[in-house]
């Protein structure tokens, strides 16, 4: 893969967590078999999650502060930790000249995502977000669907995506406001609603509800509609087992895609009692190359293809897939939602129950 006349980039990994233990660790260390990157640090303040990813980089540094890392331009920055360390540290691997790579949220507020934008305009360093989910096979079939309309144009979509939370975190950060600003909606629901907004646009009109009462949303129900004139409906849950399952229905026929099957498709096309489902071979634009699998495709090739493009990006100037720019958009729809945000129903609850409800609910707001 790489160049045999080009040194492999240095890779600081900021955030030692469930992140980077099951998806990040894995993708690099393929690519430091390729000779494209070396690991050069490992950042994080807890030391047993620190050591159990130092135990695959043995020759990277192991070290408790990110400000102690060595950046240097020509460096590539991966932030993984809680997004309200996110704008700290990006500012700061930009004005050293480094690459990064963001993971979603971008930030802990739109104020801060805004700023990192503007860092990364101003020092001219490229800046990802690790929105993974555009590099699925799937994703971007649909996206060749709205755009050439080659079922007609889109009427309507379903989404219902989560479950009961086991996510193997390492902290506690997930359920805390003063860390995290929002529960489903400001974690899975990131993913969720930047690939609605790559598809179909920003919306013209928002109805949104959750279940939060002065804490973090477990269950969410979000109703848009755009400016074509059609709309849909998304279901986030951390407690209820969904479909996970993204419906867009076209004017002549509908396609679905499960977020756990990357590389698949469904697709059932008007007045046919029967419906297609099949992997999607390789497309014309996937010219990045990536490990052969036994598993399906799906979020370990995406990582790796995220990797790569800020790599490259840090190496000859390859436009970003996921630019800066791109990563607000779901942050200022998930900021306007809390701020409209209404009681989602729970029949279940007692009128004093529902009282209470709403009443803490009013404290809820970002």
């Amino acid at each position: 893969m790489s160049d045999t006349l080009q040194p492999p980039i240095p890779v600081v990994v900021a955030g030692c967590g469930a992140i980077t233990k099951f998806f990040y660790a894995s993708a690099l260390g393929w690519l430091e078999t390729q000779g494209l990157v070396r690991v050069a640090a490992l950042c994080d303040p807890n030391e047993p999650s620190r050591a159990g990813i130092h135990a695959r980089f043995p020759h990277a540094l192991s070290l408790a502060r990110f400000e102690e890392a060595p950046l240097a331009p020509g460096t590539v920055v991966v932030v993984a930790t809680p997004p309200k360390l996110h704008a700290t540290q990006t500012l700061h691997a930009l004005e050293q000249g480094c690459g990064v790579l963001c993971e979603k949220p971008m930030a802990a507020s739109l104020a801060d995502a805004e700023a990192m934008v503007a860092a990364a305009a101003r020092t001219n360093r490229p800046l990802a977000i690790g929105l993974y989910r555009r590099f699925f096979r799937a994703a971007r079939v649909i996206k060749n669907l709205c755009l050439s309309q080659a079922l007609g144009p889109v009427l309507s979509y379903e989404v219902e995506e989560g479950g009961p939370f086991r996510w193997d975190a390492a902290s506690d950060s997930f359920f805390r406001r003063e860390v995290t600003p929002g529960g489903v909606l400001y974690d899975t629901g990131v993913h969720t609603l930047d690939l609605l907004l790559w598809w179909f646009g920003e919306p013209a009109t928002i109805d949104y509800r959750d279940d939060a009462a002065g804490g973090l949303e477990a269950n969410s129900l979000l109703r848009m509609t755009h400016a074509a004139g059609f709309g849909g409906t998304v279901r986030l849950s951390r407690d209820w087992a969904t479909r996970n399952l993204f419906r867009i229905n076209f004017a002549m026929g509908s396609v679905a895609f499960s977020p756990g099957q990357a590389g698949r498709i469904s697709l059932r096309l008007n007045g046919n009692d029967t419906m297609l489902d099949s992997e999607i071979l390789t497309m014309a634009d996937d010219r990045l190359p990536v490990p052969t699998v036994r598993d399906p495709e799906g979020s370990p090739q995406a990582f790796i293809h995220q990797l790569i493009n800020i790599v490259q990006a840090v190496r000859d100037g390859t436009p970003l897939h996921i630019p800066a720019p791109e990563g607000l958009r779901s942050l200022r729809l998930i900021e306007a939602c809390y701020r409209a945000r209404r009681p989602l129903e729970q029949p279940w609850l007692t009128p004093a129950e529902t009282d209470g409800y709403v009443r803490l609910q009013k404290g809820a707001s970002v």
